[in-house]
């Protein structure tokens, strides 16, 4: 049980780029977290460095998901349990009655048509959320360029701290400002740093100048305020996870020691505690604590006894261990941003293997015959018998082979060989749509029956991702919400009947009756009895990105559209078989507005994508 639902987790986290980079972002910092507990007796500075190399992955790993090649790594499917991309097919004009249909597989099919809904609420609560956190950062900023505007030289100070720059090898000028109504020193900015000083900086002893002084200068050297930053920026991203949380104090303490380290290079530990707790008790005024500010009271406690602990390292990190810690960081980002967890059948060898768990899951054909076709035809002919669950084939492609078996159209296939368009085959497949291994009746059933042949003859193998591209949105395009002269909604009982298997009647096959279903060719559409997203789906396969009904009609529409073919994706079809198309025919664009009142806005969306593992020619019968 604990494998199992294990595995369904794993399927899950790989079909959703954000649940992807939310569990390999835990895993970082789970790892890192545990490295610097196991680490704690080694120097503040190889730890800070630890959680900075942290956030860097975090934030550049979102990118890398998105953009780098995918490496699938595959886990087996549970019996009886259907993948959601598996099942989801979109055939039947009214999904009502598919879902009655379909038994076991109606779950995930309303799974994914509610998937979206709930992702963009998750989105939109997420943007919520980050806009509220990135509000303190932005004070921050603010307050601190406000306190540099009118923040005063301070002559004395600068002359030490310029000749601290030179010994300490810094590189930068680093500006001493006096501020009114700060309690302590402060240190901003990375190209033109300033470290901003209380305005009774004058009365201080020279040796706690000193060691404040060149605390700041440590924060100046490491390019901390930078660090902290990223640290933030991290934070607005994954703002509602405990762990990030955990990692900005952790990263904003192991700082703050690391500069303590450094005053405590020949100085005395006792009396530069003494000096900590002598600015802590200060009383803050107006402005008080930066928001952005390096320091915070709360690990005052966690320092002071790190100072007086003479068994604790210190010390800065060497540049070879800098190295070692970058080279680490990319690795991880080159081998885990890419990963992708998917369900698959398996290897040829597992297919043969498991051939009982894989009838359990999806049904198959009784008797199929799959020969290659060498007549050199131009066009092919598929045959879907919903009523007795039989396929036949002639002189079709790999590619049409799958766009049918997994209702994908060509242009969200990607991987597979060149030969799987190039070479033909005929396929002769029988099957009996009411035996038990055949719960899904209809052309739903013989879908999925023929991911099985193809499995097991073509040694297919594939995954689904989803990925953000450019997609269409049809909407209505009148003001007045009226449908165009080719686009009218209708109650077609006799659709319904014919697309759960059954036999039509007499009246449903009279010479007249509007045909059920949709058929698309190169420079037209006709659909009879169809739900408009069915439609849509449909003007996908003529175009080069997938199209979403964002109409909001429901029911089902006879619609007729006829267009140029030009600027639309080629179908092969066989010659004769439809009229040639009208020269003087609009666009698709604007045939859809005047036939049908409809238009295609541009937009970007989750697009669900079949990936072709791998796949191999037949054998021979």
């Amino acid at each position: 049980m604990t494998s199992a639902l294990l595995t369904d987790i794993a399927v899950l986290v790989g079909r959703s780029l954000p649940l992807s980079i939310l569990v390999k972002a835990t895993v970082v910092l789970a790892s890192v977290l545990l490295l610097s507990r196991v680490c704690r007796r080694s120097r503040a500075s190889a730890r800070h460095l630890l959680f900075a190399l942290a956030f860097v992955v975090l934030l550049v790993l979102p990118v890398t998901s998105a953009v780098m090649p995918p490496v699938v790594v595959t886990v087996p499917l549970r019996p009886n349990v259907v993948d959601t991309h598996t099942t989801a097919i979109q055939r039947s004009p009214d999904r009502s009655e598919e879902s009655r249909i379909a038994g076991s597989w109606s779950s995930a099919v309303a799974f994914r048509a509610g998937s979206m809904s709930i992702q963009s609420l998750l989105i939109a609560l997420w943007l919520v959320g980050s806009l509220l956190f990135v509000m303190p950062v932005v004070t921050g900023i603010w307050q601190l360029a406000r306190l540099r505007k009118r923040g005063v030289p301070w002559e004395a100070g600068q002359t030490l701290v310029d000749q601290w720059v030179i010994e300490r090898r810094i590189g930068r000028r680093v500006t001493v400002l006096q501020a009114a109504g700060i309690d302590g020193f402060f240190g901003c900015g990375a190209l033109r740093p300033v470290i901003l000083v209380p305005g009774d900086v004058a009365e201080w002893h020279r040796d706690d100048l000193r060691r404040a002084f060149i605390h700041e200068l440590e924060h100046v050297r490491r390019l901390d305020w930078l660090i902290l930053l990223l640290s933030r920026a991290v934070s607005v991203l994954y703002w509602f996870h405990p762990l990030v949380w955990a990692a900005c104090r952790r990263l904003r303490l192991e700082a703050e020691r690391a500069c303590d380290d450094a005053v405590l290079v020949g100085d005395n530990a006792a009396e530069y505690a003494s000096l900590l707790l002598k600015v802590a008790e200060r009383n803050p005024t107006a402005t008080g604590h930066p928001l952005l500010a390096m320091a915070s009271r709360g690990d005052l406690s966690h320092r002071v006894t790190a100072i007086l602990d003479r068994t604790q390292p210190r010390g800065r990190v060497e540049p070879r261990l800098i190295a070692v810690g970058l080279a680490l960081a990319f690795a991880a980002l080159s081998t885990m941003s890419p990963l992708v967890t998917v369900a698959a059948l398996g290897s040829s060898q597992a297919v043969s293997g498991q051939r009982s768990t894989i009838r359990m899951r999806l049904p198959a054909f009784d008797v199929a015959s799959v020969k290659a076709n060498r007549s050199g035809e131009i066009g092919g002919r598929m045959g879907p018998q919903p009523a007795d669950g039989s396929f036949t084939a002639s002189n079709i492609p790999l590619r049409d082979l799958v766009q049918f078996a997994y209702d994908y159209p060509q242009q969200q296939i990607e991987g597979l060989p060149g030969w799987a368009l190039a070479e033909r085959f005929d396929i002769v497949a029988k099957g009996d749509a009411t035996t038990p291994e055949a719960p899904v009746a209809g052309l739903d059933g013989i879908a999925l029956r023929l991911r099985t042949l193809l499995a097991e003859r073509f040694m297919l193998e594939t995954h689904m991702e989803t990925r953000q591209a450019p997609v269409y949105e049809l909407r209505l395009d009148r003001a007045d919400g009226r449908l165009g002269p080719h686009l009218t909604h209708v109650d077609r009982e006799d659709c319904r009947a014919m697309s759960s298997g059954r036999k039509p009647t007499a009246e449903q096959e009279r010479p007249n009756a509007p045909r059920c279903g949709i058929g698309t060719g190169n420079g037209f559409i006709g659909a009879g009895g169809v739900p408009l997203g069915r439609f849509a789906e449909a003007l996908g396969r003529l175009l080069d990105r997938p199209v979403s009904d964002r109409t909001g009609l429901t029911g089902t529409f006879d619609a007729v559209l006829a267009f140029s073919p030009e600027g639309t994706l080629e179908l092969l079809v066989p010659p004769g078989t439809q009229p040639r198309p009208d020269p003087n025919a609009p666009s698709i664009f604007t045939a859809l507005r005047e036939q049908l009142g409809l238009r295609l806005d541009s937009g970007r969306g989750a697009v669900d994508v079949l990936v072709v593992d791998s796949a191999q020619r037949p054998t021979p019968d």
